[in-house]
């Protein structure tokens, strides 16, 4: 269906207003409450002119300026939005099929016999088609209906502006999902509590770090300023179920996209996940205790092979674990990788090496016994990437988008201020920012679904 449909607060001479003290400008507001409240009386789907009559009515009413529109190829008449006010009366029998449709035997003059009933074409031709009534006497036939509200909707979209606020706008009003959070007060966020440089409480209640810097954006381009901002600690096992339990609003926890726990909870049968991202990457790596010179041979995963099994320790549910899986590389797991480094038999602690670079520093080496100290040296394991992404419960794109839109925020000097230093210090003085090509955020899926939940 083609044409198009503006439909502007004011004519080109006269000036919209924006009353003091309301949310939306005048315009808006009339058209807002328009389209919530319907209108009395009309049919199960308002057309374009039946909205600006009934605009130009309210507007009449407050002693607000006229609105103006202008309609090409008659889309003015095609079924926008359902009418909120529509009160069904019960089945009425079809309509009859207009005179201009019925055989010309039909319509010759008073006492003219019908066409004869006995042929399939005639038969074919004697059923009345099941329509859907239209003001202004236009029938649409009643399958066709729901495309051609689809296809209005887009079209009149396109060029419907509300009063200086674009339809094409995305907010955190838009999303229920977003507005229920805003109900209970504060925002919740699922960080890890022991990696410095990333995530890390100081003190009680005291968080910093590179992922806590950008929870912080995330949440303000949701519409949350600092204080409303709760952490929740959590480790690496159980980040996709206090997501989907709804303990925390979205995780930012080294959560690799592409691992097995990311895939598996983009399957869950009931609460799936999505991942927005990347936000960072790096590299698998081993963190092996010992001196400088005992360390050095230790060059790559054939060399970390050769340690006992209770010397080899990661997180459970992580990348790590599966690598060494693949690997066939025996060895221990704990919750967090702050438990294996604890463990006085971990001499090898595998993970990421920018989380290797902060237990490094959290710990400020550990030192053993005789002359010459010992301490934790990273030792790069090859062919590895790790993205990591900001895990949310999927189905919201316009939480999606408003996350996608935070993560390029701030970034570099979030690296500088949270991982640059102590990536030199611990992992090479050579150390560069990893190149991030950040994710391409849909407008788009966003703005549909703001449509579907304020049209339908």
């Amino acid at each position: 269906m083609a044409g198009t449909y503006v439909l502007a607060a004011a004519s080109e001479t006269a000036t919209a207003v924006s009353p003091p003290g309301e949310e939306f400008t005048a315009f808006t507001g009339a058209l807002l409450t328009v389209l919530r409240n319907g209108v009395p009386g009309l049919p199960r789907y308002l057309d374009l002119d039946s909205i600006f009559r009934r605009l130009s009515k309210e507007l009449t009413l407050s002693n607000r300026p006229q609105p103006s529109k202008q309609s090409r190829d008659h889309l003015d008449r095609a079924p926008f939005i359902k009418n909120a006010a529509y009160a069904p009366s019960g089945d009425a029998p079809l309509p009859p099929v207009p005179a201009q449709q019925r055989p010309l035997a039909e319509t010759s003059g008073t006492g003219t016999p019908p066409l004869s009933r006995t042929s399939a074409t005639s038969k074919a031709a004697a059923v009345p088609r099941r329509t859907a009534n239209i003001p202004d006497g236009k029938l649409i036939p009643l399958m066709q209906r729901k495309a051609v509200r689809l296809v209005g909707l887009a079209a009149a979209a396109l060029a419907l502006l509300l009063g200086g606020y674009s339809v094409f706008s995305v907010s955190p009003e838009d999303s229920p999902q977003i507005r229920q959070i805003h109900g209970k007060g504060t925002i919740k966020v699922g960080v890890k509590a022991d990696q410095p440089g990333l995530a890390s409480e100081t003190t009680p209640g005291q968080w910093q770090g590179f992922e806590i810097d950008l929870a912080y954006n995330i949440a303000a381009g949701l519409g949350f300023p600092r204080h409303k901002v709760k952490f929740r600690a959590v480790e690496t096992k159980d980040r996709d179920r206090l997501l989907q339990s709804g303990e925390v609003d979205f995780v930012l926890a080294t959560w690799t996209m592409d691992g097995s726990q990311a895939t598996k909870a983009r399957k869950h049968a009931s609460v799936p996940l999505s991942f927005v991202g990347p936000y960072f990457k790096t590299s698998l790596s081993a963190l092996v205790w010992g001196t400088e010179e005992g360390v050095a041979s230790v060059e790559g995963i054939d060399d970390i092979r050769e340690y006992d099994r209770d010397r080899i320790c990661t997180a459970v549910g992580s990348t790590s674990e599966d690598y060494l899986k693949k690997e066939d590389v025996d060895h221990t797991t704990k919750a967090s990788y702050q438990q294996c480094w604890n463990d006085e038999n971990v001499h090898v602690v595998i993970t990421d090496e920018i989380i290797l670079a902060g237990l490094n520093q959290m710990n400020d080496y550990r030192t053993g016994e005789g002359e010459e100290a010992k301490k934790g040296h990273v030792v790069r394991l090859a062919g590895t990437v790790e993205s990591y992404g900001v895990g949310l419960t999927a189905g919201d794109p316009i939480f999606e988008y408003l996350t996608c839109r935070a993560i390029p925020k701030d970034w570099e000097s979030n690296v500088s201020t949270n991982l640059e230093e102590m990536a030199k210090k611990h992992l090479d003085s050579e150390w560069t920012r990893p190149t991030v090509k950040f994710p391409e955020c849909s407008r788009l899926d966003a703005w549909k679904y703001k449509m579907r939940n304020f049209f339908f």
